[in-house]
């Protein structure tokens, strides 16, 4: 099972995102080859299981080996407001049908195919910028997990110099790192490094947007926690 999931693991996530583009396959084969559609449509539906089989795996390995019995972890989802997902999906579809109407009869595709066709891009190739990344927050007594989209990363408390809870952010520098739903959140936590050259060479700060910020920090080593700054 272990050899399984780190398999799982190791598969590129970006390769699978690109076999959405599998969706066009399907809906123009669907009339007159059915068999090369669903086939098409199997191999879809099995990236997309991948892709969050993959997110499972990593949050419970990181629990798994993180954590001891007596030690209550720290857990947070946090998604892009319900609102902003409803009227992004009520966009793409009037978007789709518009599209579907001027382009219904052209190439041989009916109204019906170029709605699916562009209504899949939207809902499989422009998911995060819809409907925001989901991102998970794992905080351990070893340091913070991030999953956010594609991106999984563990930091430890020793590479964390401070976290800055802050408010009103009007512009994020190009080295920050922005790993939540809504990349123009203007209130979240900033972790920032104890290495003068960044987390990384392209990463100098971490942006956070906890759906309760405060908890979140409260969860923190007190030493590393400075409660407000405006930005």
């Amino acid at each position: 099972m272990f050899a399984l999931e780190n398999f799982i693991l190791q598969l590129p996530s970006g390769v699978l995102r690109k076999v959405s583009y599998a969706w066009f396959g399907v809906v123009v084969f669907y009339p007159w080859a059915m068999l090369l559609s669903s086939l098409l449509a199997g191999i879809l539906i099995l990236s997309l299981l991948l892709l969050s089989w993959q997110k499972y795996i990593w949050a419970r390995n990181i629990l798994r080996r993180h954590t001891s019995q007596d030690q209550i972890p720290y857990v947070e989802q946090a998604r892009a407001p319900f609102v902003i997902q409803v009227r992004n999906l009520a966009l793409a579809l009037v978007a789709s049908g518009l599209v579907a109407y001027f382009l219904g009869g052209n190439l041989g595709l009916s109204d019906a195919q170029w709605f699916l066709i562009f209504i899949g891009f939207f809902l499989l190739q422009l998911d995060l910028k819809l409907f925001g990344a989901p991102s998970v927050y794992i905080v351990i007594d070893q340091g913070i997990a991030i999953g956010c989209a594609d991106l999984r990363l563990f930091l430890d408390f020793g590479e964390i110099r401070e976290a800055q809870y802050i408010q009103d952010v009007k512009s994020k520098p190009e080295r920050w790192a922005v790993l939540a739903p809504i990349q123009s959140s203007s209130e979240g936590i900033l972790l920032m490094p104890v290495r003068p050259e960044g987390f990384t060479r392209l990463i100098d700060r971490i942006f956070l947007a906890p759906k309760e910020p405060q908890q979140f920090l409260a969860h923190l080593p007190a030493n590393l926690v400075i409660r407000q700054t405006t930005t």
